[in-house]
Parts: structure tokens; C-alpha cells; sequence
């Protein structure tokens, strides 16, 4: 009897140790931990790239042993972004798992042949996200074919090895892209009633930042106005506030806005010049295929109309290759209105992206190529054309009404 009690007593604090190991440490305040278990790799490192609203970026090493890892940081936010993969440079194109941390203990599971496939489990955030993405995928069925070829052209102009070719596929990237307007309208009309329905999550102020192209004024606004408090003042809720209230730009109505730089040719230039004449700003740039499908269109319209008093500016995307900039101008023969440089000024250091200016598309509310801007000989803006405006062939009307 006395052996029998000996052994359960030895059971039992063998139990009681292993209970112990087993207890998860607790986690202390502003925190989160990510457990995880990887397939796939028995000894290794994979990278988390972290990053908050503000675009600070922080990588850290995820040290995988007998195929598991435990990881914990600091977290001063109530959600940070993240991308687990197997290298540090963000720029690097390579299959990355996106996940959502919060300040909680988490549980991830990868394959590190295929990373994009893991499973976060633990942040709320993370099931909004999973719950909208089964939507998308839904509406993706019918259209799979499609998005196989259209993906894998996009591979061919990554792998490209010259400027002909890749410009050559790009205006099939476009083909494919018009062919897919159907779904990408079905996609934006997912994330609205996602964004209707859950007021309250994250994910929904983040679809909203990518769906305000779309919208109106107060539209925007009165769908801003139903997310919490947390929400609205959050880093990325400041930022959407400010897109809503730049919509008031560019549009109709209001003053155009100024600018003083110089041209292609080097020649000063300012809203000033064009006093007393209607000038179409047109905003474009070299690698926007419908920017430069339409130039024959304008310089039919420049033609036609430029002895009647109108001027055309030319302001392009390109600030980061000039070279390519000055080709398209050569290239499409559209030399003969002038042409600025958007101005655009960005911080890239560290693998981030920090907006420093936007250059003359912030005074217009710019956020898809091509747009254009119609102003009055006064400075007051007439119309606009594409990007959240009116259609090309509304512009022809009110041209031909005008002249």
C-alpha cells in the first residue's frame, strides 16, 4: 500500500511539473506574443515586417527550431500590420502571409512552402479579414480563368527583359484589366455592404480608404460618420478624414489649384499663364497605358479647338524617371501642349513609404490616372473628367458647347 501511494504521489508531481511547463508565461501589458508552428522547416528563420498606420516599419527574426517558434513585442497600438515571409526587403515581391496583430497571445500555423496559406488564430481583426476574404473569393469563381492568364502576364512583365517587352505587355495587362471591370465593381460593392455591416471592425476603415475613389462627398462622409470614436482618431481614420474633406478639390466649382515649376523645356510655368483661356489639365504618366491610349484623342481635340482659346498642361506621374517621361512625350507626339512634372517628393528610406508631397495633383484631388481637369478662364474648375468625374465623352459635349 505504502509503494502504491509512493508511486501516485511521484505520478502526480510529474503531472504538476509538466503542468507547469505547459502554462503559457501571461503577457504583460502592451504586448502580444505569436506562437507558432511551421511545416516545412524544421531549423531556420522566417522575417515579420511590422508596420502601424503610420507606415513605421520593424522587422524582426523569427527563430523556427524543431519546426516551432515563440515570439514576443511590444505593441503601442491597438493593431499592427504584418507580413511573415523570407526576406526582409519589403520591396521584394516574394508570397508573404499577411496577419493583424493585436496587444493578445496569438497562434499562427505555416507552411513554408506556402507561406501565403497560414492561419492566424487569436486576433479578431484577423477573423474580419478571413470573413471578408471568403466573399472575394466567392465572386473570384466566376472569373478564375481570366485572373489565371491576367496573373500570369503580370509574371511575364516582372520577368521582362526589356523596356519593348514590357511595355508590350502592359498594354495587354490593360486588355485583361477592362475585361475585369465586372469584377472589380462586384469586389467594391463587397466591401461596401461588408463596410455597412461591421461598422466597427478595422478591416471595414481599411476597405474604406481603398473604396473612397468612388464615392461622394456625403457619401463618404455619412459612412465615416458610423465608425467608433477609436476608429475615426486612429492614425488611418485621420487619413481617410482628410481624403473625404481634399474631395471638396478639383472638382466643379471650386478654384483650381496653383502651381509655380518649370516645364519639360525648363521654362517657368504657374496656373497664372493660362489667365483668361480654358485649359484641360490632363494628368497622366508613362506607364499609364489609358493615359496614353487617349492622347490621340486629345491631340485630335487640341487641334481642333486651340485657335478657339484652348490650352492643354500636361502634368505626369513620373518624377522618379524623367527619361521616361520625356520618351512618351516624343513617342506620342504630344509635345505641342506643355508639360510639368507632378512633384511628387516621397521617403523610401528603410523599405517604407512616407508621403513628404504630393506635388500639383494634391491641390486636385488626384488618386487614378488619367484625370482630367477642366478650368474656366477665371481659375474657377469647369469639369472633370475620370477619376471619381465624368466620362471622356461628357468632356467632348461640354467642349463642343463651350467652342
Amino acid at each position: 500500500m505504502y509503494k502504491i501511494m509512493k508511486q501516485l504521489i511521484v505520478i502526480a508531481l510529474v503531472l504538476f511539473i509538466v503542468s507547469c511547463e505547459q502554462t503559457e508565461k501571461p503577457l504583460e501589458a502592451n504586448k502580444f506574443r505569436l506562437n507558432g508552428t511551421v511545416i516545412n522547416m524544421d531549423n531556420g528563420n522566417l522575417f515579420l515586417i511590422s508596420y502601424d498606420d503610420a507606415r513605421n516599419i520593424k522587422t524582426d527574426t523569427l527563430k523556427i527550431v524543431d519546426g516551432a517558434f515563440s515570439f514576443e513585442s511590444d505593441i503601442t497600438t491597438v493593431l499592427l500590420n504584418g507580413m511573415i515571409g523570407k526576406s526582409t526587403d519589403i520591396r521584394n515581391q516574394e508570397p508573404r502571409f499577411q496577419l493583424f496583430l493585436e496587444p493578445t497571445i496569438m497562434e499562427v500555423n505555416l507552411d513554408a512552402n506556402n507561406i501565403t496559406k497560414g492561419k492566424l488564430i487569436g486576433s479578431k481583426t484577423q477573423e474580419d479579414s478571413d470573413r471578408l476574404k471568403v466573399l472575394q473569393m466567392e465572386a473570384a469563381k466566376k472569373y478564375q480563368s481570366i485572373l489565371d492568364d491576367f496573373q500570369a502576364n503580370i509574371d511575364k512583365i516582372r520577368a521582362s527583359k526589356t523596356p519593348k517587352e514590357k511595355d508590350s505587355l502592359k498594354y495587354i495587362d490593360n486588355d485583361f484589366r477592362t475585361q475585369l471591370e465586372p469584377y472589380y465593381t462586384e469586389l467594391g460593392n463587397i466591401s461596401i455592404q461588408f463596410i455597412n455591416d461591421n461598422p466597427s471592425s478595422y478591416i471595414s476603415l481599411q476597405n474604406m480608404r481603398f473604396q473612397l475613389q468612388k464615392m461622394k462627398y456625403d457619401e463618404a462622409t455619412a459612412m465615416f460618420s458610423k465608425f467608433p470614436e477609436e476608429l475615426q482618431y486612429s492614425d488611418m481614420g485621420k487619413e481617410i478624414k482628410k481624403s473625404i474633406e481634399e474631395m471638396k478639390l478639383g472638382i466643379p466649382g471650386a478654384m483650381a489649384g496653383d502651381f509655380n515649376t518649370t516645364d519639360i523645356n525648363g521654362k517657368p510655368i504657374t496656373l497664372a499663364d493660362f489667365k483668361g483661356q480654358y485649359l484641360l489639365i490632363d494628368f497622366w504618366a508613362s506607364w499609364c497605358v489609358p493615359c496614353r491610349k487617349g492622347n490621340p484623342h486629345l491631340l485630335k481635340l487640341y487641334a481642333q479647338y486651340k485657335s478657339k482659346g484652348l490650352e492643354i498642361l500636361g502634368i505626369s506621374d513620373d518624377d522618379r524617371d524623367h527619361d521616361a517621361w520625356r520618351k512618351a512625350v516624343e513617342t506620342d507626339k504630344i509635345g505641342v501642349w506643355r508639360h510639368v512634372l507632378r512633384g511628387l517628393k516621397i521617403d523610401v528610406s528603410g523599405g517604407g513609404y512616407k508621403l513628404l508631397d504630393d506635388g500639383i495633383s494634391g491641390g486636385y484631388n488626384i488618386s487614378t490616372l488619367p484625370t482630367k481637369i477642366l478650368v474656366g478662364p477665371d481659375g474657377v474648375i469647369v469639369g472633370r473628367f475620370g477619376g471619381g468625374g465624368a466620362a471622356d465623352e461628357d468632356m467632348d459635349k461640354m467642349l463642343a458647347e463651350i467652342f
